[in-house]
């Protein structure tokens, strides 16, 4: 599950989920999908998740790891799925190609355009944020809805 596993940066320094157990990187970076969500706890351990990979030495090596090799669940570099395929949707549109047969210079090439842009990270994540409240506000609406039926 943990991309940053197999990503070390030059001077040998690896991922901070790399020393974390795998029952609780698990918990911090598992499922990212709502419909497996645990509740509260869940959303918590998530979120201690995507703080520990901002402060992450090797986060957009993970990120673009990630994105190079479509991992498909989970919190990878900070971000859920949806974040990091619009983020593969912005470096598509401004000329990164995503070689699948080349993995090791694409991942390169996709570092370095995460590093150059910050701000394109925190706008995915700004913007998946955004959908998820809006769904669990949805949710919640739907729940508080009184019954319809009549007795």
């Amino acid at each position: 599950m943990r991309v940053a596993q197999d990503v070390l940066r030059s001077d040998g320094e690896l991922g901070w989920c790399r020393v974390v157990p795998s029952r609780l990187a698990d918990l911090l970076w598992g499922l990212d999908d709502p419909a497996d969500d645990d509740g509260r706890a869940g959303y918590e351990l998530r979120r201690a998740g995507v703080r520990i990979c901002e402060m992450c030495p090797v986060r957009n090596q993970c990120l673009a790891l990630s994105m190079v090799k479509e991992a498909q669940g989970g919190i990878h570099g900070g971000l859920p799925l949806k974040a990091r395929r619009q983020l593969k949707k912005q470096a598509t549109a401004v000329g990164i190609g995503f070689d699948a047969r080349n993995v090791a210079m694409t991942t390169i090439a996709v570092k370095h355009w995460l590093d150059d842009r910050p701000e394109e990270i925190a706008k995915a994540r700004d913007e998946e944020n955004t959908r998820r409240r809006e769904r669990y506000a949805r949710r919640a609406h739907g729940a508080a809805r009184p019954s319809t039926r009549s007795d």
